[in-house]
């Protein structure tokens, strides 16, 4: 049975759908070689997105679509072959585990700022409260 996980949805036309998966799952098992899962009308197929040992650019190795359903695959692989191994390279779980460090000490540097905002929000507040106290009294 084939399962389908939305955040890995990287394309659809003409029905077909497209999905790149990270390169490990549970367990840590590598997720060679680059590749691209395919679903049309009930069908499945893996498709190289690079030229690998298993075959070249486009060349499904595993499924069970016929020659036209590969044939548009593969047309749709090469057609968006950069933005495919940009993607597959992205997936690199050190490079992705520094991203979200990052990420967090941007979060965290913002969440600072605000903080400091609030602080100057609650002052000027205080001043403004102030100045209508000395209003209404004089």
């Amino acid at each position: 049975m084939y399962y389908h996980f939305l955040d890995d949805l990287v394309g659809e036309s003409n029905g077909y759908q497209f999905d790149l998966y990270p390169l490990k799952r549970k367990g840590g098992k590598e997720h060679t070689p680059p590749h691209l899962h395919a679903r049309h009308d009930g069908h499945y197929g893996k498709f190289c997105i690079c030229n690998s040992y298993k075959g070249n650019i486009g060349y499904m190795y595993e499924g069970n679509m016929s020659q036209k359903e590969q044939e548009f695959v593969k047309t749709w692989i090469i057609k968006y072959k950069s933005k495919l191994n940009r993607r597959w390279r992205s997936q690199n779980l050190t490079r992705v585990d520094s991203i979200c460090i990052r990420d967090m000490d941007e979060i965290q540097s913002a969440i600072d700022e605000l903080q400091q905002i609030e602080k100057i929000v609650k002052r000027l507040k205080a001043i403004m409260i102030l100045r209508k106290m000395q209003l209404s009294v004089s």
